[in-house]
């Protein structure tokens, strides 16, 4: 019987370079508009810009975790 110990989950394959992705730098910029009648800034709703890089090989990794990288999910399993 396999249990939740016997399982070991690979990270995915960097696109650029063939290494396993083990470190990941993720870079979120978000917008913010300054609203003359509250005199504050106000978190502007619009698809903010995000960069996922490889640490290892600085490959851009956008397409592999198009989610961001906490929403990634291993989807491969490798037994013990």
């Amino acid at each position: 019987m396999v249990t939740d110990t016997d399982v070991i989950y690979k990270p995915p394959v960097c696109p650029e370079c063939g290494e396993p992705i083990l470190r990941v730098e993720e870079v979120v910029s978000e917008t913010y508009w300054f609203d003359e009648k509250a005199g504050t800034y106000t978190h502007h709703e619009m698809a903010d810009e995000i960069e996922i890089r490889h640490l290892g090989c600085g490959a851009d990794l956008l397409d592999t975790f198009e989610q961001g990288v906490c929403n990634y999910s291993a989807k491969e399993e490798v037994l013990k």
